[in-house]
């Protein structure tokens, strides 16, 4: 397994492009992913894939010089909504496809997104699998992967609604392993990576942890935290995905901002690279 950086970290807090690659390079990780989306990350996810398209030659000579790989790439998305909605997302992925082709790149990773505002939860359920199953056609056509990231209170959030999903939608529909985000629905990450080994394409790295109660009558909330201060037990889970079979890349994906633990998303990849690549080389 080898070790990445997503952008998101960075793109949320506003980093230009090109800085982000060097400040990734610089700490030391293999490769990297480029988040894209609509609202409401669009103005944190700039530049756009089309901008990407038209800098082509300059994006391969920074990964190049930097020694960077880019396996995968990532459009943070909702599925559900108004017509003109969905055509805009449809247009993202087509950008995205393009890009991939150009780079080489096998894998998309994509979000069911927040359900749209003002649909009854069947509606948006049956938006989402007919516009990923759009999305899954759409990708498979051009050799490349479409791979599900379930997210805690979004149409597509567990091992269940992921397979449920994958039942309708079919072969090119697999899933992209974020620990923190299973262990934030309820599921266990080790038994994710169990339960889906078959599909498992590509890895987000990043913790969790339940918080303390603070009312008795509530269950008590989980949310991310910094690395290595969580409840999942990355050892396991690493030893978990080599033992099924994963041996290709764990993205780094730093989201202080959402967590409220620290917004340097510098510090974030940092102190992910160090605490995981010694149980890397550990395994």
């Amino acid at each position: 397994m080898r070790l990445g950086c997503s952008m998101l970290g960075y793109q949320f807090v506003g980093w230009p492009f090109w800085q982000i690659l060097e400040s990734i390079a610089e700490l030391g990780y293999e490769g990297t992913e480029i988040d894209f989306g609509i609202n409401p990350f669009d103005a944190e996810m700039r530049p756009g894939a089309k901008y990407l398209l038209q800098e082509e030659k300059k994006l391969k000579k920074y990964l190049k010089r930097l020694r960077l790989e880019l396996p995968s790439l990532c459009i943070m998305s909702r599925w559900s909504g108004t017509e003109e909605w969905i055509e805009e997302v449809k247009q993202t992925l087509r950008d995205v496809v393009e890009l991939s082709r150009r780079f080489g790149i096998g894998t998309i990773v994509v979000v069911a997104g927040p359900p749209a505002p003002g649909m009854s939860e069947e509606a948006i359920w049956k938006q989402v699998i007919e516009n990923l199953t759009w999305a899954s056609e759409y990708t498979g056509k051009h050799g490349i992967k479409l791979a599900m990231e379930v997210v805690t209170t979004w149409p597509i959030d567990n091992m269940a609604t992921f397979m449920k999903a994958k039942k309708t939608i079919g072969e090119n529909f697999y899933a992209n392993i974020d620990p923190s985000n299973y262990f934030q629905s309820g599921d266990d990450p080790i038994e994710a990576v169990k339960a889906l080994k078959e599909h498992i394409v590509s890895v987000h790295v990043k913790d969790a942890k339940q918080f303390e109660k603070k009312d008795d009558n509530v269950p008590a909330a989980r949310g991310y935290s910094a690395m290595g201060e969580g409840d999942i037990d990355f050892i396991l889970f690493l030893r978990t995905l080599k033992e099924v079979g994963y041996d290709g890349w764990l993205h780094a994906e730093y989201e202080g901002f959402f967590g409220g633990y620290n917004p340097d998303p510098v510090k974030g990849s940092r102190d992910t690279i160090e605490y995981i690549a010694p149980i890397l080389k550990s395994l």
